[in-house]
C-alpha cells in the first residue's frame, strides 16, 4: 500500500544561480602598466617590450602605456580562467601619432593580432587596426570561452615595419557574468542587501553602477538594498557596471523569499499514517506549527490531511494446483467492494484480460500471477496487492511405443504405455483388458485407439494409435487336377496376393508366380504359400494326378475336318496304323501316331462307305494296345 506526501519543504532557501566560484575582477596583471612591464615577456621577432609614458607617443599625460611595433610586443601566460565561462578581453588603443628622430610613424592602418590560446586550441585570434592621426587610446572589446584552465595572451605586431607602432593601455580579461555578493534575511518583510564587485585600482576599476530588479526595483552604486521585502520582492537583481572605462559587465543574483505563513495538502491512503510536525496522523484533518526557517524568518505552517479510500483487502486464493494445458480461472473481490477500483495483472502472459478482477488462462508453466487493486486519484492512489502462487503439474507425460500400426486379420497388436498411473483405453471392443499399460489389440476392421493417462498429481493425457486391419489374402485353386503322362496343367488362381511360393519345385516352370505350369511325372501334391502387397498370407495345395496312357478311336470322320487317326490321352508309340477297303485292299499305313488318313488312295478321294482298320501301339507304360474295327467315311 503506498501513501504519497504532497507537504513541501515551507521555508525557501535563498538561492545563488550564477557566479558560484570566486574569481578577481581582472584576470591580467599589470594590465594598466603601472609597474612597467613586470609580469609582461616578449616573444621573437619582438626584443622586448616597450613601456613609456603616453606623451612619448604623441599623449599629453605621463601616464604609462605599452607600444607594439617591429621590435615589442607583449605575452602574458597561465592567465586563470574557469572552462567552458565566457570572458570579455578588453583594451584601449591608438596609432603612435609622434615619433622620434629618424624614425617613420607607423602606417595607416596600423594593425596588431590580439591572441588568446592554450597550446594549440585557441580561443581568440583577432587582428584590430587603427588609422588615427592624431593620439586617441579608444576602447576594444571581444569575447572568448576558453576550454582550459589557463590562458596565454599574446600582443602582436601585423603588419607594421616602424619601430614606433600601437600604443595600449588597460588591458583586461574579466568574466562576463559577474559575482554579486548577498547579505542579510531572505524573507518577507525581512531585508537584505546585494553587492557588486568593488574596484581595486590600479588594474580593476568599477564605474557606472546601475541595479534593477523585481517589482521596478532601481538602484545606484556598488549597493542595493530592500527593507521590509514585500512578496514581490523575490526575484532575480541585475547590476550593470563598466569596467576600466572601456567594458560593460553584468551580474545577477536570484532570491527566493520565505513567505511567513504556508499551507499545503497531504494525502494518506485508508489505513495509512504520516508523519506532521512530530505526531503519526492516521484521520483526515488540519494542522498548524509555528517555527523558524533556515533563513530566520518565522513561519506558520498549516497541512491539511485527506484520508483517500484504499482496498481494504483482497480475496483471493494464496496458490493453485492445476495440471498443464488445463484453462484456470483466477477469482478474485475486494473488501470493501468499489466499482470504482481499478486492476492490473503481472505478468499478462497467457491472460485473456490483465484489467479485470477474474480473468482465465491455459496454464502452461508454474507462475507468480499479482493482481494490484488501486483506487485512481489525480491526487493520490491508493492499491493494495495480492499474489496467487500458480503451481502446473506436467501435463504432457503419456507416452506409446506405437502410433500407428498395420495388421491382417486375426493379428493381434501388443500396445506399450508409460508415464501415466493408471491408463484408460477406448473403444473397448478388441482390447484384452481397457486398463492395463499392456493391452492385446485384436480388432478386425480398421479404426483409432485412445489412451488416458492419470499421473500421480490426478492429471491427464491422451494419446492415440491408428491401427489398420488389411484385407485378407485369399486364394482358390482345384483340390485336385486329374493329367495324362505328358500333359502340362496351366495352373490359374482366383486371389488377391502379388507373391507366391509353390513347393515342390519339380514338374513347375516357375516357384514364384501365381500361375505356373504344371507337369509332374508322378503324382504329386503342390503347397502354395501366397502373400498379399500389404504382408497377409495364404497356404492352400492342390493334388495332380498322373493318369495312365488312354488309347482309342473314332468310328466316323468326315474328310476337310480332320483325318482319321489314334486318339490318345498320354505318351503312346505306334507299331501300325493300318486302313482297308471293302475289297481288302490296304489303302494306307503309318507308324507315326500323330499320322491319320485324310480319305484318299492314291491320291484319290475314296467314297463313302465303310472301312476296315487295324492298329498295333504300345502306351508309356508298356501296355500294349491292338485294335481292329471299322469306320465310316462320311461325304
Amino acid at each position: 500500500m503506498k501513501n504519497r506526501n504532497r507537504f513541501t519543504a515551507l521555508c525557501l532557501l535563498l538561492t545563488c544561480t550564477l557566479f558560484n566560484k570566486a574569481r578577481a575582477q581582472n584576470l591580467v596583471t599589470n594590465g594598466t602598466f603601472t609597474a612597467g612591464n613586470t609580469g609582461w615577456a616578449f616573444f621573437a621577432p619582438a626584443i622586448t617590450a616597450e613601456v613609456m609614458a603616453e606623451n612619448v607617443y604623441g599623449g599629453t599625460t605621463t601616464n604609462l602605456t605599452a607600444e607594439i611595433d617591429n621590435g615589442s610586443n607583449f605575452r602574458q601566460v597561465n592567465i586563470p580562467v574557469t572552462p567552458g565561462e565566457t570572458y570579455n578581453l578588453s583594451f584601449k588603443c591608438t596609432r603612435r601619432t609622434a615619433g622620434g628622430v629618424g624614425f617613420s610613424l607607423p602606417p595607416i592602418p596600423c594593425t596588431i593580432n590580439a591572441k588568446v590560446y592554450n597550446g594549440t586550441a585557441v580561443f581568440l585570434n583577432q587582428n584590430v587596426s587603427s588609422s588615427n592621426t592624431v593620439f586617441n587610446l579608444q576602447c576594444q572589446n571581444y569575447q572568448f570561452t576558453p576550454t582550459t584552465a589557463t590562458v596565454t595572451l599574446d600582443l602582436a605586431n601585423v603588419n607594421n615595419p616602424s619601430t614606433l607602432g600601437m600604443i595600449m593601455d588597460d588591458i583586461t580579461i574579466t568574466p562576463v557574468n559577474q559575482v554579486i555578493n548577498f547579505s542579510g534575511q531572505a524573507c518577507v518583510g525581512g531585508d537584505f542587501t546585494l553587492t557588486a564587485p568593488a574596484s581595486t585600482a590600479p588594474d580593476a576599476v568599477y564605474t557606472n553602477y546601475q541595479w534593477t530588479g523585481p517589482n521596478g526595483f532601481t538602484a545606484t552604486g556598488q549597493t542595493a538594498t530592500v527593507t521590509n521585502a514585500p512578496v514581490a520582492a523575490a526575484g532575480t537583481y541585475t547590476c550593470t557596471m563598466t569596467l576600466n572605462g572601456c567594458v560593460q559587465v553584468t551580474g545577477q543574483f536570484a532570491i527566493t523569499l520565505s513567505t511567513i505563513a504556508t499551507s499545503d495538502i497531504a494525502y494518506i491512503c485508508q489505513g495509512d499514517s504520516i508523519n506532521i510536525f512530530g505526531q503519526f496522523v492516521h484521520a483526515a484533518g488540519t494542522f498548524d506549527s509555528t517555527f523558524q526557517n533556515i533563513n530566520g524568518c518565522d513561519s506558520v505552517s498549516t497541512i491539511t490531511v485527506n484520508v483517500m479510500p484504499s482496498p481494504g483487502k483482497i480475496l483471493a486464493p494464496d496458490s493453485l494446483i492445476v495440471c498443464q494445458y488445463d484453462t484456470v480461472r483466477l477469482e478474485t473481490s475486494t473488501n470493501p467492494i468499489n466499482p470504482n477500483f481499478s486492476y492490473s495483472w503481472t505478468p499478462s502472459t497467457g491472460l485473456n484480460s490483465t484489467t479485470d478482477p477474474n480473468v482465465w488462462f491455459v496454464a502452461d508453466q508454474s507462475r507468480n500471477y499479482t493482481l494490484r487493486v488501486a483506487a485512481p486519484d489525480p491526487n493520490l492512489t491508493c492499491w493494495m496487492e495480492h499474489t496467487i502462487h500458480v503451481i502446473v503439474n506436467p501435463g504432457d507425460f503419456l507416452n506409446l511405443n506405437l502410433n500407428e500400426a498395420a495388421i491382417c486379420p486375426g493379428n493381434s497388436v501388443q500396445l506399450t504405455a508409460t508415464g501415466a498411473q493408471q491408463y484408460s483405453w477406448s473403444p473397448a471392443l478388441y482390447v484384452d483388458n481397457t486398463s492395463s499399460a499392456t493391452p492385446l489389440i485384436t480388432p478386425v476392421t480398421s479404426g483409432t485407439y485412445t489412451v488416458i493417462g492419470t499421473s500421480d498429481k490426478g492429471c491427464t493425457d491422451t494419446q492415440q494409435v491408428q491401427i489398420t486391419v488389411h484385407p485378407a489374402a485369399a486364394l482358390s485353386i482345384p483340390d485336385v487336377v486329374n493329367i495324362y503322362s505328358g500333359e502340362q496343367y496351366f495352373m490359374e488362381p482366383t486371389t488377391n496376393a502379388v507373391h507366391f511360393t509353390w513347393f515342390p519345385d519339380a514338374g513347375l516352370n516357375s516357384a514364384h508366380v501365381s500361375n505356373p505350369v504344371m507337369s509332374p511325372e508322378v503324382n504329386t501334391r503342390y503347397f502354395v504359400v501366397a502373400t498379399t502387397e500389404n504382408g497377409c498370407t495364404i497356404s492352400d495345395s492342390v493334388d495332380i494326378l498322373v493318369m495312365n496312357t488312354a488309347i482309342d478311336m473314332p468310328n466316323a470322320f468326315v474328310p476337310g475336318n480332320g483325318s482319321f487317326k489314334v486318339v490318345k490321352r498320354g505318351i503312346a508309340a505306334l507299331n501300325a496304323f493300318k486302313i482297308f477297303n471293302r475289297w481288302g485292299e490296304e489303302i494306307f499305313s503309318t507308324t507315326d501316331i500323330e499320322h491319320g488318313w485324310d480319305g484318299t488312295w492314291q491320291g484319290k478321294p475314296q467314297g463313302s462307305g465303310v472301312y476296315v482298320y487295324q492298329i498295333d501301339a504300345r502306351t508309356a507304360e508298356g501296355k500294349p494296345f491292338k485294335k481292329q474295327g471299322t469306320v465310316t467315311l462320311l461325304r
